[in-house]
């Protein structure tokens, strides 16, 4: 009982002396504005421009294109408006005015092909540029076709895209769109898991780091035993990572309320009110087993440096681990059925993302989810009891600089 009120007291002194931190506190507070800007950037878009019209102006030496080029982005896009001009002296005075955001120049027709400019004062926009040359593709592509001889019909045959239709026989398996917004979903998440995994285990290892070399520890040890220590920050510090996680999902609820359900991610459009219940749930089982892998590991890591400047090179080949669990994730999303993406999710150190990519993204049976979860805490127990006995003699062994041979010599601190 005694030492369970200990563990709490060491508990409570983390997450409340981590949670009235600036960096905390910064940290919420941008990510929080980041969720409300994005659920509600159409909005504030809107306000501060009234006009949502994009007006090219367009000079047509050949008087070939012209009528056919507004006709082709009026079907584009209907934001945008076309507007001939005389010549470049006239569309240089709109341009000026702000009337127009630049302009083409169609220079001369050969055969069907174009060669045109387009100026502007900057020519930074390269979606607005990209949508202009694509319209004169296909202007082009008509004017080709009747160069040859080949009537508007029959053109717009000729250039008709492939409709490949997607469809999978396993019963199981999602659909097309399903497959999208479950991509752009795993995405956002596996960013999620990466930077609160990397930073919340930091956090363990700079906490445990910072008290032995302020010499704080020695006291500590007096009074409370070294492996409740550790366990008090590392669960604390899972705390401090729910908490504010619970603040970003009511920030995001509410925003979802009065703002867009949906945001842009990589071009894929997520929708947060269609998120599968099982996805959320395996976030956050995946999320904290992986955080008490690595949290466990940093506060070992951070028990056996001498000085808080030393604890980068001792934690950096941890971050290598997640840097490399991470960049497998990231080729799993193309292909979740890869054999290096099967393996990888049997590894402790890669299973959080690897099997929870496969399933946002796969069907892997029920016993698959199971093994690697059951392997991943069988794992986390032995390494427990490992860190334990590293930290136990870790907290009381100073001496010149820190490396990794140093948890053979905590062991021997630890039995003796």
């Amino acid at each position: 009982m005694l030492h369970m009120n200990k563990f709490f007291i060491v508990l409570s002194h983390t997450f409340l002396t981590n949670v009235r931190t600036k960096s905390f506190k910064l940290t919420t507070i941008l990510t929080a504005i980041f969720i409300l800007v994005a659920f509600n950037l159409p909005t504030i878009l809107s306000n501060f421009d009234s006009d949502d019209t994009t007006r090219i102006g367009f000079i047509d030496q050949t008087k070939a294109v012209y009528p056919l080029y507004q006709e082709q982005m009026s079907m584009a896009d209907q934001n945008m408006e076309i507007i001939e001009l005389k010549d470049e002296e006239e569309a240089k005075q709109e341009l000026t005015q702000g009337k127009i955001k630049g302009y083409l120049i169609i220079n001369e027709v050969q055969e069907g092909k174009i060669n045109a400019t387009y100026k502007s004062f900057t020519i930074s926009e390269s979606g607005l540029i990209n949508k202009l040359e694509a319209g004169l593709n296909q202007v082009q592509f008509r004017l080709l076709a009747l160069n040859i001889g080949l009537s508007a019909e029959q053109a717009t045959k000729l250039f008709q895209s492939v409709t490949l239709d997607r469809i999978p026989l396993d019963e199981q398996a999602k659909s097309e769109e399903e497959m999208i917004q479950s991509t752009a979903l795993v995405y956002l998440l596996l960013f999620a898991m990466y930077f609160s995994v990397l930073m919340y285990g930091n956090m363990v290892a700079t906490e445990v780091a910072k008290e032995k070399s302020t010499r704080i520890m020695e006291i500590l040890i007096s009074s409370v035993n070294p492996v409740t220590q550790m366990f008090g920050k590392i669960i604390g510090i899972a705390l401090l990572g729910l908490f504010q996680a619970g603040i970003f999902v009511i920030i995001g609820y509410i925003s979802m309320q009065f703002g867009e359900k949906s945001v842009e991610l990589g071009g894929m459009m997520l929708d947060f009110s269609n998120i599968p219940a099982g996805t959320i749930v395996y976030a956050i089982v995946f999320f904290l087993l992986g955080y008490l892998l690595f949290a466990t590991l940093s506060a070992m890591l951070g028990s056996l440096v001498n000085k808080i400047e030393e604890l980068n090179q001792m934690v950096t080949p941890l971050n290598f681990i997640i840097i490399i669990a991470f960049m497998l994730a990231m080729f799993g999303l193309g292909n979740p059925k890869s054999i290096i993406i099967i393996i990888a999710s049997y590894i402790p150190v890669f299973t959080p993302m690897i099997m929870f990519l496969r399933v946002g993204l796969d069907y892997p049976a029920m016993w698959e989810i199971v093994l690697s979860i059951a392997i991943l805490i069988i794992t986390i127990i032995g390494l427990a009891f490992l860190a334990a006995k590293v930290y136990r003699g870790g907290v009381l062994m100073y001496g010149k600089g820190a490396s990794l041979k140093d948890i053979k010599k905590a062991l021997t601190f630890h039995k003796n």
